[in-house]
């Protein structure tokens, strides 16, 4: 970074590694150590954005309608979650 002299980064330009790399890069302190500032997207939505039930949940705090969702680690709730939300589809 001090080679290219750079003094802002623009992470939503870069897809979903540079937003990855963008958060990373935030949590080591390299922004800082740098004085790169982050333009265009602020660490914390992009954190909200990325991290699902965290996004869920800002959704229904500001009353903003979604389509039915669940989300599991495991294979069998996962297969469960879908079969709900398919037979919900389909009434």
């Amino acid at each position: 970074m001090k080679t290219h002299n750079i003094d802002a980064v623009l992470p939503t330009m870069g897809g979903q590694t540079a937003l990855n790399l963008c958060i990373k890069c935030s949590e080591v302190g390299l922004w800082e150590d740098h004085n790169v500032k982050i333009i265009g997207v602020d660490i914390d939505a992009i954190e909200i954005t990325e991290n699902r039930e965290a996004f869920r949940d800002l959704m229904l705090d500001i009353d903003i309608p979604m389509a039915p969702q669940s989300s599991a680690k495991v294979f069998f709730r996962r297969k469960r979650n879908c079969t709900r939300i398919w037979i919900s589809f389909m009434h």
